[in-house]
């Protein structure tokens, strides 16, 4: 009887779909993507996202070449910033492992590639951003003397933040490192205002510019002119962000992470296992509003942060909880999405996870890592899924941990439009940064060990890593 039921249900939802889409045929004021939202509401799924325009690979006959972040500029160029073993495009290894910042233009076409290092040195970069100008921005982290400015502490004991500037032609402008003796600290993100500042945050084991913090764990938020001129650093109480934005419009800096290890943060206590949270400051490091999510006994992330023009401030991360009226699917962690308003009041919640029987489902997940509002008032969230994905087959989903790179559509009210899936059965990918350009087109970064949508591997397979980056 359940058969003949749900015989008849699909029979009455094909026999539907097929009549809007005659409908829809005479109706020439519905455009396309009004007709596939159709279809997707009584689908219960999204209809499947564009295919890669193009994707490369980088990297180096048994090494090591890993991208953490990419940002685009006015001109849609993008690049990429990460760390390297070896002599990449030409640039010959300084140390035991280098920085680097690789720029492609819109169509793929690399354009200079730019190492970083000293000798005997670890020296890895973790977020870049561009200026208006076209200049371009890279921060990490380095225990030596990185490009002759003086280490604060000792050489290969402890670990200063860098920020480097280059032009558009790969021209160093100047490079600067901040840290103190006795002390490590953990950059993790960098942002721009629309005059050029940059605002840096990430975690500080020991205080940072004579700011210190009471506690276990403490952050910083610094900024720096276009000149490299520091103009103020404040140090907080709590975990290590995950990334932070810079509103334009109202000249306001948001800041997200999660809390684990603390009980509460800014006065406010932790609810679950580990809370996702969300900071606004002004333009000059005072904070306006802190706010956490979490669900009693369970796991929410946030690591990526996203701001639109009207001052909402988008985040994504993972969820093990079914939150604000959304239920999780039966996989092991859900994307989480959720906006907030300039005031700090949660707008919605969106979650996002596997599908399919038992074996498909079980102990997978759907991690948001990288948000971005586009021109267009669009969202674009990636992350890495281990599983079928609304709608979207996984290469290869019964593995149980190989991950495919998910890219998914939203509008701003919460609304999906599409979701598409990227990956190679039998190798890993791993998703470290998300960019839209000023027509709205994606870009994802990361690194893989295998293959890639067609792109040959450069070395052995399943050894060491390429970066990638995909335009869709």
């Amino acid at each position: 009887m359940n058969s003949k039921y749900q015989f008849l249900r699909k029979g009455t939802l094909c026999f539907l779909i097929l009549f809007i889409i005659a409908q829809c045929k005479h109706e020439k004021k519905n455009s396309n993507e009004e007709n596939l939202f159709l279809l997707q509401l009584l689908s219960g799924f999204s209809f499947p996202g564009p295919k890669a325009e193009w994707t490369r690979l980088a990297g180096i006959v048994s090494k090591t070449t890993v991208s953490n972040a990419i940002t685009s500029d006015s001109s849609n160029n993008v690049y990429v910033t990460g760390y390297t073993t070896g002599n990449l495009d030409g640039q010959p290894l300084t140390g035991i492992q280098d920085s680097f910042i690789i720029k492609y233009n819109s169509s793929g076409v690399k354009q200079w590639t730019r190492a970083s290092g000293v000798a005997a040195s670890y020296t890895t970069s973790y977020s870049t951003v561009s200026d208006p100008s076209g200049n371009v921005y890279s921060i990490g982290t380095t225990d030596g003397a990185l490009d002759g400015e003086t280490f604060n502490g000792t050489a290969n004991w402890d670990t200063n933040m860098f920020i480097i500037k280059y032009d558009s032609n790969g021209n160093k402008q100047w490079t600067r490192l901040s840290g103190q003796a006795n002390g490590n600290i953990n950059p993790k993100s960098i942002t721009i205002d629309s005059i050029g500042n940059v605002y840096l945050t990430g975690g500080t084991a020991s205080g940072l510019d004579g700011q210190n913090y009471t506690g276990s764990e403490g952050y910083f938020l610094m900024k720096y002119n276009s000149s490299g001129v520091k103009q103020w650093t404040v140090v907080f109480a709590g975990p290590t962000p995950s990334a932070v934005a810079f509103d334009n419009m109202n000249s306001k800096i948001f800041i997200t992470g999660f809390i684990f290890n603390l009980n509460s943060m800014d006065g406010i206590a932790r609810t679950g296992t580990e809370d996702a949270f969300l900071i606004k400051l002004d333009s000059n490091g005072n904070k306006l509003w802190t706010k956490l999510l979490g669900s009693p006994g369970q796991r929410l992330n946030s690591n990526s942060v996203s701001v639109d023009t009207s001052g909402n401030a988008y985040i994504t991360g993972l969820s093990s909880a079914s939150i604000d009226g959304q239920t999780k699917s039966g996989g092991y962690y859900d994307l989480l999405i959720a906006k907030y308003d300039p005031n700090g009041n949660r707008v919605w919640t969106r979650l996002l996870g596997v599908t399919g029987d038992f074996f498909s489902v079980n102990n997978r997940s759907a991690i948001g890592n990288g948000i971005s509002v586009t021109k267009d008032s669009n969202l674009f969230i990636t992350g890495s899924t281990t599983g079928n994905l609304d709608g979207q087959s996984h290469s290869d989903v019964l593995s149980g941990s190989a991950k495919n790179l998910f890219l998914t559509k939203y509008d701003l009210d919460g609304n999906k439009k599409w979701t598409t899936l990227s990956g190679s059965k039998g190798y890993t990918i791993e998703i470290n940064g998300l960019t839209t350009d000023s027509t709205n087109h994606p870009y994802v970064t990361g690194y893989t060990n295998g293959p890639l949508n067609g792109e040959a591997y450069i070395g052995t397979p399943k050894s060491l890593s390429n970066l990638f980056i995909i335009k869709f």
